[in-house]
C-alpha cells in the first residue's frame, strides 16, 4: 500500500490560499516522491464544502525517485465536519503534471 502526506498552511484572507504545501508520496516499495504546492482556496460553506485547485512542484526524493523533477496542477474537494468529529474531514485529491529524472 503506497501513503501520502500533506502539511499546508491555509490562509483564509485577501486573496484566500493554500501556501507553504509541502507533500510527500512514499510507494509500496518506500522510495518518497517530495515536492511543495500552492494555490488559491475558498473558506468552506457553512455546511463546510470546500474545492480548490492549484500547482505542485516535484522537488527531489529517494530511492527510485532520486533526483526527480517535476510539476503539474492539483483538485482538491472537501467535506470538513464539525470540531470533535471523527473524522475530521473527507478529501479528495487529484494530481496531474509531469514527473522526470
Amino acid at each position: 500500500m503506497s501513503t501520502a502526506i500533506f502539511d499546508q498552511t491555509v490562509v483564509f484572507s485577501n486573496p484566500n490560499q493554500i501556501k507553504d504545501g509541502h507533500l510527500a508520496f512514499t510507494a509500496i516499495d518506500g522510495s518518497v516522491l517530495t515536492g511543495t504546492y500552492y494555490g488559491p482556496t475558498l473558506p468552506p460553506t457553512a455546511i463546510g464544502l470546500t474545492n480548490d485547485l492549484g500547482t505542485f512542484v516535484v522537488t527531489g526524493g529517494s530511492g527510485r525517485f532520486k533526483d526527480a523533477r517535476g510539476s503539474g496542477s492539483f483538485t482538491v474537494q472537501a467535506q470538513l465536519f464539525p470540531q470533535g468529529s471523527d473524522p475530521a474531514a473527507s478529501v479528495r485529491t487529484t494530481f496531474e503534471g509531469n514527473l522526470a529524472r
